[in-house]
C-alpha cells in the first residue's frame, strides 16, 4: 500500500501554527496550569490541560485575543462546548459585561492579518508568557 504524501505547509500556515502554540502555552501559564472552570491543577507541560476558545478560532479578529480563550481540562472543555448557554454565562461572569461586549464587537469585525502582524503578535505572546513564568518563579 502506498503512503499518501503530505502537502508541505506554507510559511503562513507554519506561522499560524506557531502563534497557536504560543497562545496555548500562554493560556496555561496565565491560569497557573489550573482549569479555569473546575480548578483542577496540572503539572507544567501536562497535555491534558487544553487551550479553549470561547468563540470559534474562525473569528480571526479575536482568535488570539486574551479575552477569547481560557485553559480548561478536557472534561470542562467538552462540557462547555456542548452547553453554549452555560458557556456564555461563564464567559460573561469571567470577563464582566464590558469586556464581553468589546469581545463581541471585535468578533464581528472582519480581520485580515499580515504575516508581519502575526510575527509581532507571536513575539508579544511569547514575551508575556516569559514574564508570567519569571514572576511565578520569583514568587515561588
Amino acid at each position: 500500500m502506498m503512503k499518501k504524501k503530505r502537502k508541505a505547509s506554507s510559511p503562513r500556515k507554519r506561522l499560524i501554527s506557531a502563534l497557536d502554540r504560543a497562545c496555548a502555552r500562554y493560556a496555561k501559564v496565565r491560569a497557573g496550569w489550573r482549569c479555569e472552570r473546575c480548578g483542577r491543577q496540572y503539572d507544567e507541560g501536562d497535555g491534558r490541560l487544553q487551550w479553549s476558545h470561547h468563540y470559534s478560532r474562525r473569528h480571526h479578529g479575536i482568535r488570539w485575543e486574551d479575552d477569547n480563550f481560557s485553559a480548561h481540562c478536557g472534561g470542562c472543555h467538552i462540557y462547555l462546548g456542548g452547553n453554549p448557554v452555560e458557556f456564555e454565562r461563564w464567559i460573561v461572569a469571567k470577563l464582566g459585561p464590558d469586556r464581553h461586549a468589546r469581545l463581541m464587537m471585535n468578533k464581528a469585525r472582519p480581520t485580515k492579518w499580515s504575516d508581519a502582524d502575526l510575527v509581532l503578535l507571536k513575539d508579544e505572546i511569547i514575551r508575556k508568557t516569559k514574564e508570567l513564568e519569571a514572576a511565578r518563579t520569583a514568587a515561588g
